[in-house]
């Protein structure tokens, strides 16, 4: 057995090789093996070397995931409190928009409850037919408003 082989068989076996190598003509520090039955369940120490080299490589490639982001490792807390504040003002705006939606549909709403109110006013005693087919007007403008309405919002939900 060669010397390379017998450093290769320590190193698997657990056991400390030497403290310094060479490169480049510099001496080197190599790191003592860590000890294997430390970090392996019991059932893979049971296993024939080979076997258990095979079911660590294959573990090993398991591992490896999909690639980290490059940006995720320049993200500094300053970043991150700028996010946070970027998606604070977010909140706030969507808050002041559904504020200002409310506040349009009430309009509506009392607009609509008030042209209601005049044309019954006026048409009751004037002409009835013409109130009936106006009524049947508003009545399908409005339900076509809000099925349309409640489309949206359905549609907003799912998104």
């Amino acid at each position: 057995m060669s010397e390379a082989e017998a450093k290769n068989r320590n190193v698997s076996e657990g056991q400390p090789v030497e403290k310094l190598k060479e490169k480049d003509g510099k001496p080197v520090e190599v790191p003592e093996a860590v000890d294997e039955s430390d970090c392996m369940p019991p059932e893979m120490l049971k296993m024939p070397p080979e076997v258990r080299e095979y079911v660590q490589s294959y573990f090993s490639m398991q591992s490896y995931g999909p690639t980290p982001n490059p940006i995720d490792k320049k993200l500094t807390s300053e970043h991150i409190g700028k996010i946070i504040d970027i998606n604070a003002e977010q909140d706030k705006r969507a808050y002041n928009s559904a504020g200002s939606a409310r506040r349009y549909t009430f309009g509506y709403v009392i607009l609509l409850v008030a042209l209601f109110i005049f044309i019954t006013l006026f048409l009751v005693d004037t002409d009835k037919a013409l109130y009936k087919e106006v009524l049947k007007f508003l009545v399908v403008f409005g339900g076509g408003f809000g099925a349309g309405f409640g489309l949206n919002s359905q549609l907003d939900k799912r998104k």
